[in-house]
């Protein structure tokens, strides 16, 4: 072989490799592209799904918790001392609009006979936006059963209240307080602290269906687990006994 040839096959074989690792790259960035394309089309599906599932899914059920009944403190002799009733208040959210507002006022005024501009003024100048509308008895649940059904800024929250038959002040501190925390009664002093785990009782439980939003939808609460009732307390003094101590 002569130097020309030598040559020529080594221009060829540079020629090769070059052409090779033009075409590795080529093929690299090809890859590049490809593995682009395939994440910027993942994340859209991502989004473009994520968007129907939130228009088109049912996000399903909501489990929650509500207080049992707090015990009774009873003198031995089987007074009740004190005792739970359950109470009920109306909540106002406050609608964005004044029209809207003054048109719930007017259903106010129509359900429970109260004055809507009074109600009104006090909404739109109330820097919460809840209000608190009223307590409720049971003749004013039954008249506005239609208007917090079908009305969602209307809300009838209920919790328990402590009740205590006519005692002398001294009873009333031996017994002690209770404070809410939540919806639930603790005792934070007297009798109330002291027997607290017993008054106490466990809560239950409830699901109910909600909406894309959050919203519970109308007639889909259901209780999951009774409540436990707490237990009476029968105290091993009687009034007379407790106010001469």
């Amino acid at each position: 072989m002569t130097n020309k040839d030598a040559l020529k096959r080594l221009g060829e074989t540079f020629t090769s490799i070059r052409v090779s690792a033009t075409q590795k790259l080529k093929d690299r960035q090809l890859l590049r592209i490809c593995c682009l394309l395939w994440l910027i089309l993942t994340i859209l599906w991502g989004i473009y799904f994520a968007g129907y599932k939130m228009i088109n899914y049912d996000p399903g059920w909501y489990v929650g918790t509500f207080p049992a009944v707090r015990g009774r403190l009873m003198e031995k002799t089987g007074l009740p001392l004190v005792w739970s009733e359950r109470q009920c208040v109306l909540l106002y959210k406050k609608a964005d609009s004044a029209d809207t507002i003054m048109s719930d006022m007017k259903l106010l005024n129509k359900n429970l006979g109260l004055n809507a501009s009074d109600y009104y003024s006090k909404i739109v100048s109330s820097p919460t936006n809840e209000f608190v509308v009223q307590n409720l008895t049971t003749s004013h649940l039954i008249k506005i059963k239609d208007l917090f059904a079908n009305n969602e800024r209307f809300i009838v929250q209920s919790y328990f209240d402590r009740q205590q038959t006519n005692l002398p002040r001294k009873v009333i501190r031996q017994i002690g307080e209770t404070q809410q925390f939540g919806n639930r009664e603790v005792g934070m002093s007297g009798w109330e602290k002291f027997y607290n785990k017993k008054l106490s009782g466990s809560d239950g439980k409830y699901r109910v269906k909600i909406d894309k939003f959050g919203n519970w939808k109308l007639d889909s609460w259901e209780e999951i687990k009774k409540p436990t009732p707490g237990e009476d307390v029968y105290l091993p003094i009687n009034i007379e006994q407790i106010s001469s101590n």
